[in-house]
């Protein structure tokens, strides 16, 4: 049975004893696999449930928990203390962790299975907001995400000097939205798919407005490389009436280097097998392309990953 566990400490001894896949070049793996997701609110959740749900079907003696966390840099530091077996993370938060920058004290040995789908960066603020940019948010009480976010992590980038400026509450996406609600925060930043469900749900409920970061996204670009691109979230998504500028991360599903190679076979085979399925739950899943699948940079793709795809190449 899936198994969605919401609270996210796992002992990486318990883990290990758990998992107990067959022999490297089985076709079938077998035991306990944990894949670190991110708020239950959020795409990666969501298609890791979707994605577990697929791999229990096709395996029925594996065993598939999802566990709910920060996001991409808890998702990260889980994969290296051995509490995950798979997790979803965004490149520029998996680029910090192969180089070993803090909060890392090291660098971490992982490997990508697939480039899933692009986060994009939403700001968001009540429709009825007088607050039309990010300046304008100085002074003001919000949201840049959690520790140990990807959120985080690209909303501390953008900011730069004017987060000082800010009041940040370091909340999560599900009590984000509902600090938004209440009016106890002015804004808040999130990264994620298209749509966010906990996005879409507040925009169902209360009009919102995304803000437009313009140049803002030149400056990433220039000083922290390709793992940002200049995007934007369309019209009619979360009700907005016309399209907004921002900017989009590449999201990977990765494992810890020496990851079983049937194990590996599995995830990717499932992932693109069942990409319809999956794309039911999350309609993020529609973005994965094989070519795009394959561009794991600053991860290296697994070798079982690799001969995945030379097998079934068209």
């Amino acid at each position: 049975m899936l198994r969605a566990v919401v609270t996210g400490v796992l002992a990486a001894l318990a883990l290990a004893g758990c998992v107990q896949l067959t022999a490297h070049g089985a076709s079938t793996p077998r035991g306990r696999v944990v894949i670190a997701a991110g708020g239950t609110t959020g795409v990666y959740y969501a298609y890791a449930q979707a994605l577990a749900h697929e791999l229990e079907a096709r395996a029925p003696d594996l065993r598939v928990d999802v566990v709910a966390t920060s996001g991409s840099m808890e998702n990260l530091r889980k994969v290296d203390d051995g509490e995950a077996t798979l997790a979803f993370t965004a490149a520029d938060a998996a680029a910090v962790a192969t180089e070993g920058a803090a909060p890392f004290a090291r660098r971490v040995p992982i490997t990508a299975l697939a480039r899933v789908y692009d986060d994009y960066l939403h700001v968001v603020v009540p429709a009825s907001s007088g607050v039309r940019s990010i300046a304008q948010l100085s002074g003001r009480t919000v949201s840049i995400g959690p520790s140990a976010s990807g959120t985080r992590l690209i909303a501390e980038r953008l900011l730069g000097e004017r987060e000082g400026k800010l009041h940040d509450v370091g909340l999560s996406l599900d009590a984000s939205v509902a600090a938004l609600r209440d009016g106890s925060i002015a804004a808040f930043f999130w990264s994620g798919g298209l749509p966010t469900p906990g996005v879409e749900a507040l925009s169902r409920e209360e009009p919102v407005r995304l803000l437009a970061l313009d140049r803002l996204v030149d400056r990433l670009q220039a000083r922290y490389g390709a793992s940002y691109r200049a995007a934007a979230i369309p019209s009619g998504t979360y009700g907005l009436a016309r399209q907004v500028s921002t900017l989009a991360v590449p999201n990977l599903i990765v494992a810890p280097a020496g990851a079983d190679a049937a194990l590996i076979r599995l995830v990717v085979a499932t992932l693109f097998e069942r990409r319809a399925a999956i794309a039911r739950a999350v309609p993020a899943a529609v973005a994965l392309d094989r070519r795009a699948a394959i561009e794991t940079a600053p991860v290296p793709l697994h070798a079982a990953a690799l001969r995945w795809f030379r097998d079934t190449k068209p």
